[in-house]
């Protein structure tokens, strides 16, 4: 088992091992704890992405993808993970004609947005 300087379990292991499991509530809290102890650890605002990309909130997927791209911007997973951002901002967005954009908003039952 992975620790932190203080000798406890690493948050972030603890979020990949329940975000692996399908335990997504956990593994929210042990993110905002890891990247909480450690801001500028890129692999947990990344951890976070993909499990607010897993509970389908869209907008808070790409809040902490924008961070880590910030924090790490030119690695190899960096540029993977620039494309999923694409992706996120591509959704909802069609071009009927060259001067007509349609853009869908899904209303989703999350209070924040």
């Amino acid at each position: 088992m992975i620790r932190d300087n203080t000798g406890k379990p690493s948050q972030y292991n603890h979020a990949m091992a329940c975000f692996n499991s399908g335990l997504l509530d956990k593994a929210y809290d042990s993110a905002l704890n890891a990247f909480t102890n450690n801001p500028s650890h890129s692999s947990s605002h990344l951890i976070l992405s993909k499990i607010m990309d897993a509970k389908n909130l869209r907008i808070k997927a790409k809040l902490p993808l924008y961070y880590f791209l910030l924090l790490e911007p030119h690695t190899e997973r960096a540029g993977l993970e620039y494309a999923t951002l694409r992706g996120y901002l591509d959704q909802g967005v069609s071009k009927t004609t060259p001067t007509k954009i349609n853009i869908s908003i899904p209303v989703a039952s999350d209070s924040d947005f």
